[in-house]
């Protein structure tokens, strides 16, 4: 159903990690998810942690996104 779809998470907290784990798990490839977030140690975290793109700018990651 998400597998060709972008789902983009403005926030990268605890909320945005769970649900990542939670979609990755079902299948959702990390191309697939995309995470506006304003911190940079956060940014480096999520995309070391998932392999996903990270941006500080929300017009970076909406582009494009289902969700």
């Amino acid at each position: 159903m998400l597998s060709k779809k972008t789902i983009t998470f403005v926030g990268g907290g605890n909320m945005a990690v769970a649900l990542i784990k939670g979609l990755m798990d079902s299948g959702v490839k990390a191309d697939g998810i995309r995470i506006c977030e304003s911190n940079v140690q956060q940014q480096d975290r999520l995309s070391a942690q998932f392999g996903v793109t990270v941006s500080g700018q929300a017009q970076e990651v909406i582009k494009g996104a289902y969700v």
